[in-house]
């Protein structure tokens, strides 16, 4: 007896299968990508123009006009003030400095102490269970506004998630490159066959 195929197939495709396929498309690596890509150059372009859309006015100001004196005496400066200074100090300095910048910016909660989005700030500063886990802290902050009433809040949280949400699709689109994978398409190819009204979602 030969065997019929059966004329319905739904083939669900979810969570984990493009990084189960080599895709680096996790959050973590986002925020990565952020800091380099994003962040690190904004660094040198706000150190010659003192403009930046993303970067705290402050940390633009000590990154230009760095206080020697203020910098030696750190002992006395914020948590935050420390890492703006530490920054500017490498910045001002001769020799590597993307790397020694770059090294300092990707330790976890560095970067919060000079951007200025404000949920970004949160996601960097590793608050949650999961690193940079952009869905959960999203959520555990629009619960927290709404008990609230603080609805300036939420319309502020919603404008510093569009803010990422559209440098993430810049990232997918840019810098993600996926490769074609033969066992898969042979799978695809085998089980879509003369199918029709076959559709992928």
């Amino acid at each position: 007896m030969q065997k019929q195929k059966s004329g319905n197939l739904v083939v669900i495709i979810g969570n984990g299968f493009d990084v189960a396929h080599g895709l680096e498309t996790r959050f973590s690596h986002f925020a990565k990508y952020y800091i380099d890509k994003i962040i690190y150059p904004e660094i040198g372009k706000a150190l010659k123009t003192g403009n930046s859309s993303i970067l705290e006015k402050t940390f633009i100001n000590i990154l230009r006009f760095p206080d020697s004196s203020a910098f030696r005496n750190t002992t006395n400066l914020t948590d935050n003030k420390r890492v703006q200074f530490e920054i500017s100090h490498l910045a001002q300095s001769p020799g590597d400095k993307s790397g020694n910048i770059l090294s300092l910016l990707r330790r976890k909660g560095f970067v919060a102490n000079i951007i200025t989005n404000s949920f970004l700030k949160t996601l960097y500063s590793d608050n949650f269970p999961n690193w940079f886990d952009i869905e959960q802290a999203y959520y555990s902050k629009l619960k927290d506004f709404f008990s609230k009433k603080s609805w300036d809040a939420i319309e502020r949280l919603n404008d510093n998630l569009s803010e990422i949400k559209e440098s993430f699709k810049q990232y997918l689109t840019h810098e993600i490159r996926p490769n074609v994978n033969e066992h898969v398409n042979h799978s695809f190819t085998k089980h879509f066959k003369d199918r029709r009204g076959s559709y992928l979602y």
